[in-house]
């Protein structure tokens, strides 16, 4: 599985830098056939551990298929009802999925995002679902829902936790308060950014990906749009919202930007630093200066739209 995986992370991370096409268009297909090997991975595992009753579910960046390199995989069980075997399988699968081997690892995971967080059961039952979003879950889950999308498991247990998800989504409408606690939130995250001289962090910093992702999930909600993808969900909501189509073109130029970074370090940071600066300027056709230029442009436009909406 490790070999596997590594060697069509390569063949994909070559067909992107080398494939002669709209820059935006074949980021997205990275991204798609990024998620799409994930997927493939873990499908067969889910076969081979005889994982049953259970459901698998892709939250955060792998939810909307836009995985980028050296991604972690943000992701969620149900299971049918409340069982110690659905544990262990679950436990058998992230142990396997991020043992370290002479290959390296298949995938870090992240289950922070199920209900409690890293307080809750590993599997929360179906029912358990429906009572917590009914009556616990806060506005950023249901921003966090959003990006839900359906990886392996029961067809069965699919359709009817569906139901209940888009009852959670969108059953009551969005009130002030909770498009403040959004933007307070938004803020807070600020406080994550790395600082450091010259650096740049694409994500947390105000104006980074964050404030595009919170934009585009927020108006999700508002418009009772279920699309996993954000990229999809922007192009669908800037035909409706005209201040969203220049908030997407800033977005999508800061994961262009981020993409570079993390195949030039074949890493998964998001911090732009100074000694990165000259081969992810390359990577994109542009002079050092203009590209801190380009970034600081999209970083200012995002943000403008942010507070234009939050404030």
């Amino acid at each position: 599985y490790r070999r596997f995986k590594r060697v069509w992370e390569v063949r994909l991370a070559l067909v992107y830098l080398i494939k002669k096409e709209d820059r935006y268009q074949k980021l997205f297909k990275f991204f798609e056939k990024l998620s799409e090997l994930a997927d493939f991975l873990l499908k067969h595992l889910y076969q081979d551990m005889a994982l049953e009753n259970m459901l698998l579910i892709a939250l955060g960046k792998y939810g909307s298929k836009e995985l980028t390199v050296g991604s972690d995989l943000d992701l969620v069980f149900v299971g049918r009802e409340k069982r110690e075997e659905f544990v262990k399988k679950a436990q058998e699968l992230i142990a396997f999925l991020t043992k370290h081997t002479v290959e390296g690892y298949l995938y870090k995971v992240d289950f922070r995002l199920r209900p409690m967080g890293s307080a809750g059961e590993l599997v929360p039952p179906f029912e358990f679902y429906k009572d917590y979003f009914k009556n616990t879950a806060r506005v950023w889950e249901r921003l966090a829902w959003t990006r839900c999308r359906y990886v392996c498991g029961s067809t069965e247990l699919k359709e009817e936790f569906e139901s209940v998800l888009k009852d959670f989504l969108f059953e009551k409408p969005l009130t002030e308060k909770e498009r403040r606690d959004i933007r307070d939130m938004r803020f807070a995250l600020e406080g994550q950014a790395k600082k450091g001289k010259g650096a740049i962090d694409l994500k947390f910093a105000p104006g980074g990906l964050i404030d595009g992702e919170f934009l585009v999930q927020y108006y999700m909600l508002l418009e009772r749009l279920r699309e996993p993808s954000m990229l999809r969900a922007y192009q669908i909501l800037s035909q409706r919202h005209t201040h969203l189509k220049s908030a997407y073109e800033h977005y999508l130029f800061l994961r262009l930007v981020e993409t570079r970074l993390r195949l030039s370090k074949e890493s998964s940071g998001s911090v732009l630093t100074l000694q990165d600066l000259p081969k992810v300027a390359s990577s994109v056709g542009m002079q050092e200066e203009e590209l801190k230029e380009r970034i600081n442009e999209a970083m200012k436009g995002l943000r403008e739209v942010f507070l234009e909406v939050f404030d």
